[in-house]
């Protein structure tokens, strides 16, 4: 079976849970997602080093093999992790980079590597990628705060954002304080969320219904936005909403900031997938709600990251970057045994199937595969 960039591979059963925590989570971003799934590796990869040793000491069975064994199911969790949520590229990208740091490059070099070694380079790049999140949001925070005017118009609930929000605000005079119009952004209403935080952190917060942006911005010198997801043109996939923001912000001559990580920074084959929560049950007539659209990159002023504002050109040598990155892991996925093709995870099988209870409702997707985007 050779893995397509557009499906996530099955992975091993006893893994399946860990995929569906992130590609479940409806409620956190891709920053905070990506990191999750970091985490999620880290961990496995420190219990596979732990059976190995363990395998080694008792002298049950090869140790070798089992590293072999261990590694590759490490590869197809990562894959799975990288597909779990495929609007967000910054959990593919963070799988790749993983995997890209902690093993060679070369597929013949890689079937001479020590298994027991790799796992624990694994664990160490997903732990110091991790970690390295604290660093990115000061930098962002800190490029950002220089183009900042308020009232600033935002909409959904970025981490990136409502940490460089609060950041502004807490500095500013009681008598004084920062003004930010946020959109309630449904489904989900995480604008909301997003208002009580900045209110917290002594902003003058206004919350505006979707319907009323228009309204809301006329007051706005600034629109700042997050991303799920840069394309390699330049283009934003993020919450549904940011589209017709962004429009109404170009209508007004309102600057239009996007402030992510450059792991949000797609490989330039990535599919554009635009989720969905489907209709409620009786209601098949009804278009479920879209939870992401794309906004094209001439609306937007500038992406800033934690390096500062990107030219497309700057943004589309990242995309290659990551095109090089998100192969070679699929290359060792399809070198992997055969095993790994069988019992598939649940979701390929039935990606509508019933939500479990407490659970919001499952994802659709409309994938539209862009190869090569300009």
């Amino acid at each position: 079976m050779s893995a397509r960039f557009d499906a996530p591979l099955p992975l091993p059963s006893r893994w399946a849970s860990l995929v569906d925590v992130v590609r479940d989570d409806h409620i956190h971003g891709a920053s905070w997602l990506a990191r999750s799934a970091a985490e999620i590796l880290a961990e496995r990869a420190r219990e596979e080093s732990a059976r190995i040793a363990k395998a080694r000491e008792t002298g049950r069975g090869s140790a070798s093999a089992s590293g072999k064994e261990s590694l590759n199911d490490l590869a197809a969790l990562a894959w799975g992790l990288a597909w779990a949520r495929p609007s967000m590229a910054a959990i593919a990208n963070t799988m790749t980079a993983i995997w890209k740091l902690a093993l060679p490059a070369s597929l013949e070099d890689l079937e001479r590597v020590k298994a027991a070694a790799a796992i624990g380079r694994l664990r160490d790049e997903a732990m110091r990628l991790r970690d390295s999140w604290s660093h990115v949001t000061t930098e962002l925070e800190r490029h950002i705060s220089k183009l900042l005017r308020d009232p600033v118009f935002t909409l959904s609930r970025s981490g990136s954002v409502e940490h460089a929000l609060i950041a502004a605000a807490s500095a500013r005079s009681p008598d004084a304080p920062m003004e930010v119009i946020i959109a309630e952004s449904l489904p989900g209403g995480e604008g909301v969320d997003m208002a009580r935080a900045l209110a917290a952190a002594g902003a003058r917060v206004s919350v505006v219904t979707d319907s009323a942006v228009g309204v809301g911005m006329a007051r706005a010198r600034t629109l700042l936005l997050g991303a799920d997801s840069v394309r390699s043109d330049g283009s934003l996939v993020n919450k549904v909403g940011t589209y017709p923001a962004a429009l109404v912000a170009a209508d007004l001559g309102i600057p239009v900031y996007a402030l992510c990580e450059r792991l949000k920074i797609t490989p330039q084959s990535y599919p554009l997938t635009l989720e969905r929560v489907s209709g409620a049950a009786g209601e098949e007539w009804k278009e479920g709600g879209w939870l992401f659209d794309v906004t094209p990159a001439r609306l937007v002023t500038a992406i800033i990251t934690e390096e500062g504002a990107l030219s497309q050109e700057a943004v589309a040598r990242l995309a290659s970057d990551a095109e090089v990155a998100l192969t070679r892991l699929k290359n060792y996925v399809e070198r992997a045994p055969a095993r790994h093709s069988q019992g598939a995870h649940p979701e390929s099988a039935s990606p509508e199937r019933a939500p479990a209870r407490g659970r919001k409702p499952p994802l659709r997707s409309d994938s539209r595969s862009r190869n090569r985007l300009s």
